[in-house]
């Protein structure tokens, strides 16, 4: 069951830091609201990755998966401090572009 838990982990880290990414490589100036609510649903989706995760590690010790449980715990916490520090990063860095972007012009 856990391997099904850590693959949602891992897509739904790589969603949270995509997202951000996407507004940070606009050349032109969106809808403020539309950037909020992205920086939103990127840390929504850091945080289902960590309940993801946590779920995993519940899972092997409901089946007293000891070893397995003691060799990545330490991995985890690490990748788990790296998705949350870059998710911030990159959202900080979207709404820091997104003053310094040019506003948008109307179509002819």
């Amino acid at each position: 069951m856990y391997p099904i838990l850590n693959l949602a982990s891992i897509l739904l880290g790589f969603f949270a830091l995509i997202i951000p990414i996407r507004h940070i490589k606009k050349t032109e100036k969106s809808n403020s609201g539309t950037l909020f609510a992205h920086a939103i649903v990127s840390m929504f989706s850091c945080a289902a990755s960590f309940c993801l995760q946590l779920f995993a590690i519940s899972q092997k010790v409901s089946v007293a998966d000891w070893s397995a449980l003691t060799d990545t715990v330490n991995i985890i916490a690490f990748v788990a401090l790296l998705l949350l520090s870059g998710a911030i990063f990159l959202n900080i860095l979207a709404l820091v572009s997104y003053r310094r972007k040019p506003p948008k012009t109307p179509k002819q």
